[in-house]
């Protein structure tokens, strides 16, 4: 477990060859702080005021084994390309404290299901970009899904949202919550 109360720098943790399992608990994690640990599986992410990351430089470049994640409750925001490339992901767990939910942040990953809980007020373009995504339930009250490549689709108390063959509309789009796009 790491338990920091300000910033995991760039690179502190970078090249654990070893490190297979991460409980972290922090205020902010900077980029390429776990870059190349190649034998990371697990991750349990708490990190409370995190800042976006790009593709190159997110706390997880070349961390290629992760499969399993959760965000744990004080991870209200979770920031654009967290996860993303981490094709080995296939499961994650997102609390019910997320209110919003960055650009790319688990795209190209293979989640084949996925739960937005209602609290869910931003959802980034591509932010559930999955290769093998096909069904997406949407616990919301009063909010709607709207863009401008396809149908809005009003969420209620349990849309469940299923796109088999059509997941590819659903990764393009940016959604707020009340239909207004950023």
């Amino acid at each position: 477990d790491i338990n920091i109360k300000g910033t995991v720098t760039n690179y502190m943790f970078a090249s654990c060859s070893n490190l297979e399992t991460l409980n972290i608990s922090a205020k902010n994690v900077e980029p390429l702080a776990f870059g190349s640990a190649s034998k990371l599986s697990t991750v349990s992410w708490n990190v409370s005021n995190p800042k976006d990351y790009t593709e190159t430089q997110n706390p997880f470049v070349n961390a290629g084994q992760i499969q399993t994640v959760t965000i744990g409750e004080a991870a209200t925001r979770i920031p654009d390309y967290l996860f993303c490339m981490k094709e080995k992901i296939t499961q994650i767990d997102i609390p019910s404290t997320t209110t919003e939910i960055g650009h790319f942040a688990f795209a190209y990953t293979n989640l084949s299901q996925l739960t937005i809980h209602e609290n869910v007020k931003t959802l980034g373009v591509q932010a559930f970009g999955a290769y093998g995504l096909k069904e997406i339930t949407y616990n919301a009250v009063n909010a709607a899904l709207k863009t401008t490549n396809m149908p809005s689709v009003t969420g209620a108390d349990q849309t469940e949202i299923r796109a088999v063959q059509d997941a590819h509309l659903l990764i393009d789009m940016p959604f707020v919550a009340g239909g207004v796009e950023p």
